[in-house]
């Protein structure tokens, strides 16, 4: 097995420890910080406050279930765009968390991994850079990036017409 195989086969592991840690400290972190959203970022706080940990668990399996692909289709089928644009996704998602940490100056969800895990991403996309150019890497992180967004949205979207995210 090559280093490169190693990379792309880590991703959904490292993918969900991070998600692990948002499922398991969703409760504790929402008590302590939605009256303190409420002041600074009412529309933030409702959502979290509407959170269910069902819900979010089920989101971070769909997501997982995401990665896997990507994972497979790039080891198997030989395609590793889908794999690097969701890698890349994955790892500008962790420095959302670790920026929110700056705004809110504290535990942020979601930031104790992803202050973890971002050097493997990191070291994962220098590694397999090098099959794209650097106009490839923009335009494919763009793609990453718009799938996770896009995908969160509707998502979350979902468990609440579902009525999944209340608990």
């Amino acid at each position: 097995m090559n280093s490169t195989t190693i990379m792309i086969s880590l991703f959904p592991i490292v993918f969900v420890i991070h998600e692990l840690e948002e499922i398991l400290m969703l409760e504790k972190w929402k008590s302590g910080k939605v009256e303190m959203l409420s002041h600074r970022y009412p529309a933030i706080a409702r959502m979290v406050s509407a959170m269910s940990r069902r819900g979010f668990a089920l989101i971070a399996a769909e997501e997982t279930v995401l990665t896997l692909a990507a994972t497979a289709i790039a080891l198997y089928g030989g395609w590793q765009a889908g794999w690097y644009a969701l890698c890349l996704g994955a790892g500008v998602h962790l420095l959302v968390h670790i920026g929110q940490c700056v705004i809110l100056r504290s535990y942020a969800l979601g930031s104790l991994t992803a202050i973890i895990t971002l050097p493997y991403y990191i070291t994962a996309l220098i590694h397999t850079s090098s099959e794209y150019t650097p106009t490839e890497i923009i335009c494919i992180g763009l793609c990453g990036c718009s799938v996770v967004v896009i995908n969160l949205i509707a998502m979350h979207s979902t468990m609440r017409r579902m009525g999944w995210d209340i608990k």
